[in-house]
């Protein structure tokens, strides 16, 4: 039984954002967890995608994404990242929560 691969993921869902289906590339990028790569520096920027499409053309998914990218983040320890992407939403309490939990990390 093959597992589909992280890049095969990603490629499918630069597919779809270079045709500009950007809800489906969202979900696409999502779809890319720790369990297909150990890579942080990858997952960050796999996951900040999605975040930048919804921003720019899925403003009403924005919540979610940040939701769900943003406890992502910091289960890989990327808690400066993370609190920045609450801060653009405006969710304080979380950004605060990530700033504290980076100090305690450093």
């Amino acid at each position: 039984e093959d597992k589909i691969t992280a890049e095969e993921i990603y490629n499918s869902a630069k597919t779809w954002e270079e045709s500009n289906n950007f809800a489906r590339a969202i979900d696409g990028y999502l779809e890319i967890t720790e369990n297909h790569s150990q890579d942080t520096q990858f997952l960050e920027e796999v996951w900040e995608r999605a975040y930048t499409l919804a921003m720019k053309f899925e403003k009403g998914r924005l919540n979610e994404v940040v939701d769900i990218i943003g406890s992502r983040l910091m289960g890989i320890g990327r808690f400066n990242v993370a609190a920045e992407i609450y801060e653009s939403i405006g969710d304080n309490e979380n950004a605060v929560d990530c700033y504290i939990r980076a100090n305690m990390h450093d």
